[in-house]
């Protein structure tokens, strides 16, 4: 079945130079075009959308105003700003409702890429009634104290970017937006930032308070009577991930970009579960089979097929983040399934997920064949002494 793509645009000449552009894509894509917001709402009325593009300046009805509905009434559709905007009044509101920012002009094969990329991740979901909760998704939950402590922070006027970037690195869903703001086409780096810290710095600190006090980008949620799913609990595993696989690569003679994506594919590789806290019968199902002795993803696979892995994956590759982070959060917990001949990023994640989720209590449930396979598991007992390290 062929995709649908809508490109919402007011500018008959950009409509027709998307036209122009996407002419070889024909026969993959079903694609629908409309010069304002109540034509694409209309038009979706009536057609299953699985993309929708649109700019943010339209008369009417802006491209914000129009994301936030498709976002309420057609939840399984990917939503992308393409849009020549640079006024943060147009451009912060969309931060709650679309996935991925671009910037006119744009390159072609950055815009192909992202469209058939955005496509292509629908199959990571197995269940698809998963597309409509993941992409519909307005907020991902944060850590109360740390949620408050930002609000602190921001309030204050003695509180310096670092600070707040050192607040936010705290947190699994702050790190994770901060950073697909902060790399998104519309500031237009030269390179990936990987910290929030430098996200702050290069942001600035109104642009965050901004985002936070009058955007609402986070809030704060409830624990799940879950072992592991507290959010503090989720936190710390995260982090002392992301912290283990930068050190196993080190040792292993990584390169810095490489030791960076470590870092960040840690603190995201169970973004998944955040996502799922508020599904309560999905909460419910894992927690009965939990009881029976079954970890957490091998319940998530019992019952529905699919796990936290495959559903926050979904969603950062939704966001745009790197393939290699998306594809190691999507693999982390079944490592064989990418075609590698040797050590990756996956590799240091799988390895330390697995090494700290046993904590010295029980065997680690490595993936052997799969390390087996590259050759590194004569390297398993030093890379366990380096997480005997950081504790």
């Amino acid at each position: 079945m062929k995709a649908s793509i809508l490109f919402v645009d007011d500018e008959p000449n950009v409509i027709q130079g998307l036209q122009r552009m996407l002419r070889d894509y024909r026969d993959e894509w079903d694609m629908y075009f409309a010069g304002s917001g109540e034509e694409a709402l209309k038009l979706m009325q009536q057609k299953s959308i699985d993309v929708i593009v649109s700019d943010l300046r339209m008369p009417e009805m802006n491209g914000s105003q129009l994301l936030e509905k498709v976002q309420i009434h057609y939840p399984h559709t990917v939503r992308i700003v393409l849009s020549g905007e640079s006024d943060s009044e147009y451009i912060l509101p969309s931060a709650r409702c679309a996935h991925q920012f671009f910037a006119k002009p744009c390159d072609p094969k950055v815009l192909k890429k992202a469209l058939t990329r955005s496509i292509e991740l629908r199959n990571l979901l197995k269940n698809p009634a998963f597309l409509k909760v993941i992409s519909g998704i307005p907020f991902m939950p944060s850590i109360p104290r740390v949620y408050n402590e930002l609000l602190s922070a921001l309030e204050s006027e003695d509180s310096s970017a670092k600070a707040i970037g050192d607040i936010i690195a705290k947190d699994v869903t702050m790190t994770a937006r901060v950073l697909q703001l902060v790399n998104s086409a519309f500031f237009g780096l030269p390179r990936r930032v990987t910290t929030p810290q430098e996200a702050v710095l290069l942001l600035g600190v109104n642009i965050i308070k901004s985002l936070v006090l009058y955007v609402k980008l986070f809030f704060t949620a409830p624990d799940v009577p879950i072992p592991g799913m507290s959010l503090d609990d989720l936190w710390e595993h995260s982090s002392k991930v992301g912290a283990l696989a930068k050190s196993i690569i080190y040792e292993h003679g990584g390169d810095k970009t490489m030791m960076e994506n470590a870092v960040i594919a840690g603190m995201m590789h169970d973004a998944g579960k955040l996502l799922l806290m508020d599904i309560s019968s999905y909460m419910t199902k894992v927690r009965i089979s939990m009881r029976e002795g079954k970890t957490f993803s091998q319940a998530e696979y019992e019952e529905f097929s699919t796990s936290h892995a495959e559903i926050g994956a979904y969603l950062l590759g939704i966001w745009g983040l790197p393939e290699e982070i998306v594809e190691t959060v999507a693999l982390h917990h079944k490592p064989t399934m990418l075609p590698s001949s040797g050590f990756s990023l996956l590799t240091a994640v799988h390895v330390a997920d697995a090494y700290l989720i046993a904590a010295g209590k029980s065997k680690p449930l490595y993936d052997e064949e799969y390390l087996k396979t590259i050759g590194v598991m004569k390297d398993i007992p030093a890379w366990e002494k380096l997480a005997e390290k950081l504790e």
